[in-house]
């Protein structure tokens, strides 16, 4: 995405997100703490974004306490693992950046391993922002939101761009 990053491979087959805009890299950086806020923000069964999250089962003679017992939790251990896999990736590397200029902060490295996890999590953060806020990225033209939807419309957005600059290198 020209003037905001830029994506590549390095030497190792690695994705390497390159940030030239400090609004992108802080949008990644803070990725787990939103992820936090808007997990709080309704307990888990009450959660919009729960069913499109999980599923259900369409199964003819699947019952729904079936797929609610057995399914849904290995749904969200996977979930939660893939989840803390790009967090730790995010927080080290915004770590390693935290006091230095945009242009001395290095690439956000992607190991093609876990493209899969980065792909889920982001798709995962814009559905969460889209059920539990009611925002679309549309919405981002609109000159009466609040500052607090906007930015999180515009986090839906960049989220969106990075994820379609990734997809085309998952096998």
């Amino acid at each position: 995405m020209d003037g905001f990053f830029e994506v590549s491979l390095g030497e190792q087959g690695e994705l390497r997100l390159s940030f030239k805009s400090a609004l992108f890299r802080n949008l990644v950086a803070g990725l787990p703490a939103l992820w936090a806020l808007l997990a709080d923000l309704k307990p888990d069964s009450e959660s919009k974004a729960r069913g499109r999250l999980y599923g259900s089962p369409h199964v003819e003679g699947c019952e729904e306490d079936f797929w609610e017992e057995l399914m849904v939790p290995e749904l969200e251990g996977a979930l939660r693992s893939d989840r803390e896999l790009v967090f730790r990736a995010i927080n080290d590397w915004a770590s390693l950046g935290a006091d230095l200029s945009l242009s001395d902060v290095g690439d956000l490295a992607i190991s093609r391993d876990h493209l899969g996890a980065w792909i889920g999590v982001l798709g995962q953060v814009r559905l969460m922002i889209s059920e539990e806020t009611g925002i679309s990225e549309a919405e981002l033209s609109d000159s009466g939101l609040t500052d607090r939807r906007r930015a999180l419309a515009l986090g839906q957005w960049v989220y969106g761009a990075i994820l379609e600059s990734i997809m085309p290198y998952w096998d």
